[in-house]
């Protein structure tokens, strides 16, 4: 029993143990127990050759891990035929976990390379929101190039906010994000946004309904979070609901106060059956011609971060999705 410890927790352990219940120095169960306290061996598949072949004894081995029981005297063919089928499955295994370490080290790898190109990105950007901002103060632009001007800064300003968010979904992936919470009127916020999203999409003929307590003022719905992660998350939800709502139907956004400050999305049509329980995974998306899959994972991350929770509930049979943000008070 100690040689099997020794030589399965040494640098190179074997694939597979072969070995008798009863053993001199101790009990082949408490061997296999051992070696599956161990970290590099707790993996190593066990077939037990043995004359102890009573049903509780059977049942000991296998609910320590070991795989089979052979009872002497054995049969070296079936031996021999088990142990091929259960190297095979091994191998297969070790293919199967290099390939998952490759693509692990890929996706660090594209991790890193995205990150390195969002910080060599702002350099640039600022360079031009400078020289916009110097245009604007000269006031010497006729009223259609200041016009123009201003479109630059903002779309500059929106680029610089998208490689901010980016930056900081990076660092809540690698548990490296620390909340500065500060006070955001959340209320304020979604009915900014909802205005924007109501002139982007107005050719869909969308009705937008705001349902609040009229008792709570707008400065009840404030919380301690990061402004700047709200208007983005949010800005995912709000996109994500009115994109999916069929043509002359509505959008209704709740508000409500009692144990938590809660916000709830709806819109019509259902979630696709496909996604629904992947819906807030990373790259889940289904039937959008450009969707990446990103916005609603990306919100999830962004409200949890704060202390926030989401959740999605979606019908058929009232083809209806609703999804509904609650923050701490």
């Amino acid at each position: 029993g100690k040689a099997i410890l020794d030589i399965c927790q040494s640098e190179n352990p074997p694939d597979l143990i072969l070995m008798e219940a009863i053993l001199p120095d101790m009990d082949g169960f408490e061997v296999v127990e051992k070696l599956r306290g161990n970290s590099s061996s707790e993996n190593i598949p066990v077939i037990f050759i043995t004359s102890r072949f009573d049903d509780e004894s059977r049942v000991k081995g296998l609910s320590l891990g070991a795989l089979y029981f052979m009872e002497k005297p054995v049969n070296p063919d079936i031996v021999r035929g088990r142990v091929t089928n259960m190297m095979g499955y091994i191998d297969l295994n070790k293919r199967l976990q290099r390939s998952y370490d490759q693509m692990q080290e890929i996706a660090r790898l594209r991790d890193e390379v995205d990150h390195i190109t969002r910080h060599d990105l702002k350099s640039p950007l600022l360079e031009v929101l400078s020289i916009s901002q110097d245009l604007l103060k000269k006031n010497n632009l006729s009223k259609s190039e200041n016009s123009q001007v201003e479109t630059i800064k903002k779309s500059i300003n929106a680029a610089l906010n998208m490689l901010t968010m980016s930056s900081e979904i990076f660092k809540i992936e690698r548990g490296k994000f620390t909340l500065k919470p500060e006070k955001v009127n959340i209320l304020k916020m979604i009915n900014e946004l909802l205005e924007e999203y109501k002139e982007i999409y107005k050719e869909n003929n969308l009705s937008v309904q705001i349902n609040q307590d009229e008792n709570l003022k707008a400065e009840d719905f404030e919380i301690n979070g990061d402004a700047t992660m709200c208007y983005s998350a949010f800005h995912n939800l709000l996109k994500n609901a009115f994109e999916a709502a069929p043509q002359k139907t509505s959008i209704k956004v709740q508000f409500n106060k009692n144990e938590s400050i809660e916000i709830s999305i709806e819109n019509t049509g259902a979630v696709p059956k496909k996604i629904r329980e992947r819906f807030f995974e990373k790259f889940s998306t289904f039937g959008k011609e450009n969707g990446n899959g990103i916005g609603t994972y990306s919100a999830k991350l962004l409200l949890e971060a704060q202390g926030a929770t989401i959740e999605m509930l979606t019908s058929d049979e009232d083809n209806r999705t609703v999804i509904t943000t609650k923050f701490p008070l």
